[in-house]
């Protein structure tokens, strides 16, 4: 997997993210005009938020997998630090855009006192928006990564499918650790970071291992024909049974197949730009759609009624949205360097 697919997956993940988190609920989809429903009478946009619960696993998985590749070809220039610094500081400017004018829109549910406001700006808790609980874990993931791959670089083979059976054991299991635990803040953090250790591990296993490629040479001697039409039917199937299955903790285990199938079939040039283009602005897009769709806007957003007006209407706001922040962030950013010139200089 190269930087244009991982873009491409990015670009999957914050469409399926949106998508989950404008159906995921019946009491989302009631305010929907809804009139193709799938198997026992639920609605199709409910059944298929269910396929879009994959976006964090995947981009988790990602976020091991590249930083494998990265430390592969430059162990020493992997500085987990800056790479903290930067999602910290997209995170900071849409912080100072989004709750000050949710303040001003919403004041009893954006108080400003300053226990909250410094807790959620350094991201250990998330009142202000419950779909920032990532930010924290993902940091600490990221910090830990060396301790990972040390671990994975000085074991063998099999040593490493023990460790991948006791992450697995440990992703299933996690929810009773952390109802041992005391404060809520503790839980929290601790309960995001065993929810994202299982498939950020295994992106790094499997970069480690280069088990995509090992991948696409099996299937191409295998499947040397209609390739394509077995990989689609395939993606299908396990879609559906996605879409049947219910707990949100097996996502994980449909995000191998999920990248197999991706990285094996050929898709129209068009729609990998596209996918792209969504992958540059994920980041972004991630922290700002909730505000549009919960927290401030969501009587415009969900006023649309039709699930695909809907769908479409928050891509283009958490675009919009994106694109702003970019240029602030270049803004910032190009001063950064101007300063560090001038003082090194």
């Amino acid at each position: 997997m190269n930087k244009t697919e991982s873009l491409q997956l990015k670009g999957i993940a914050i469409l399926m993210m949106l998508f989950l988190h404008l159906f995921n609920t019946a009491d989302r989809v009631e305010l929907c005009n809804i009139s193709i429903y799938f198997w026992n009478g639920k609605p199709l946009v409910l059944a298929m938020s269910r396929v879009a619960a994959f976006c964090v696993p995947i981009y988790l998985f990602i976020s091991g997998y590249g930083l494998t590749c990265s430390y592969k070809k430059t162990p020493q220039n992997l500085h987990p630090i800056q790479r903290i610094f930067k999602l910290y500081t997209i995170f900071w400017i849409t912080f100072l855009i989004f709750i000050p004018l949710g303040h001003f829109l919403k004041p009893d549910f954006y108080i400003i006192d300053p226990h909250t406001l410094i807790t959620n700006f350094l991201a250990i808790q998330y009142n202000y928006n419950h779909e920032w609980w990532f930010l924290f874990p993902y940091f600490l993931l990221v910090l830990s990564f060396r301790f990972f791959i040390h671990i994975i670089t000085h074991s063998t083979y099999k040593n490493n499918i023990i460790l991948i059976i006791f992450l697995t054991i440990l992703h299933f299991t996690h929810g009773y650790i952390i109802s041992k635990l005391g404060p809520f803040y503790i839980k929290h953090i601790v309960s995001g970071y065993l929810v994202c250790i299982y498939p950020f591990t295994l992106g790094i296993i499997f970069s480690y291992y280069d088990l995509f490629n090992k991948s696409k040479q099996y299937l191409s001697s295998h499947i040397p024909t209609h390739k394509n039409t077995i990989l689609s039917i395939t993606l299908i199937v396990l879609c559906i049974c996605r879409m049947m299955l219910g707990p949100s903790i097996i996502n994980p285990l449909f995000i191998i197949p999920f990248f197999i199938i991706y990285l094996n079939i050929n898709i129209p040039h068009f729609i990998c730009k596209v996918l792209e283009f969504f992958g540059i602005h994920s980041t972004n897009m991630w922290l700002t759609h909730t505000f549009f769709a919960y927290y401030l806007f969501s009587d415009f957003i969900y006023g649309l009624q039709y699930p695909l007006l809907i769908y479409l209407t928050l891509i283009i706001v958490s675009l919009i949205s994106s694109y702003i922040i970019k240029g602030i962030h270049f803004i910032i950013y190009n001063h950064i360097k101007l300063y560090l010139r001038t003082f090194l200089n």
